[in-house]
């Protein structure tokens, strides 16, 4: 019965980025980051009936897919004034959407233990299928800000505005995270 046992997995993915970067002036360049993550798995899990970690046999049956995308537009900019005082800023803009979905289903107990592995040789009250899906998308604004001065003393700002769909409608709608370090 041992060799009969299975565990299986396919996996397909597929990740790829592309950058640009044009330069507006000397000081001055934006930059595009696009992203993308995709997989499927495949899976398959068999017990037969006998084993000892379930008596009467399981099958699992499930395809999980997931993709996310990934986006940012920045624009950014360097100058001096004068020897001793450099500003550096930033402004960017986020863009991120990710869905996942996880379908199959698990039987126990088969009918006929000689019959090839398949969810209809158990009865239907042993069968349990699922279906999960999930969205998300996020979109954000944010900057920063770095002085400095004599290339000893620095001062960086930053600030970001995030939304979300998977806040709901009762959460606030934009959250914001500004922070200082020096």
């Amino acid at each position: 019965n041992l060799d009969r046992v299975r565990n299986e997995s396919r996996e397909n993915r597929f990740l790829g980025a592309l950058e640009m970067t044009y330069d507006v002036t000397p000081w001055l360049n934006i930059l595009n980051r696009s992203g993308v993550d995709t997989y499927t798995d495949n899976r398959y899990a068999f017990l037969p009936v006998g084993s000892s970690a379930l008596l009467t046999g399981s099958l699992t049956q499930e395809a999980i897919q997931e993709t996310q995308v990934n986006n940012d537009l920045i624009a950014r900019a360097h100058t001096n004034f004068g020897p001793n005082v450099t500003l550096t800023g930033l402004v960017g803009y986020n863009i991120n959407a990710r869905r996942s979905s996880q379908v199959g289903a698990t039987a126990t107990g088969f009918i006929n233990p000689f019959s090839p592995p398949q969810l209809n040789n158990t009865p239907s009250t042993n069968r349990s299928p699922f279906n999960l899906i999930v969205e998300q998308r996020t979109a954000a604004l944010y900057s920063q800000v770095d002085l400095g001065l004599f290339n000893q003393v620095y001062l960086t700002g930053t600030v970001r505005g995030e939304q979300a769909s998977t806040f709901g409608p009762q959460a606030k709608s934009t959250f914001i995270y500004p922070a200082v370090s020096g």
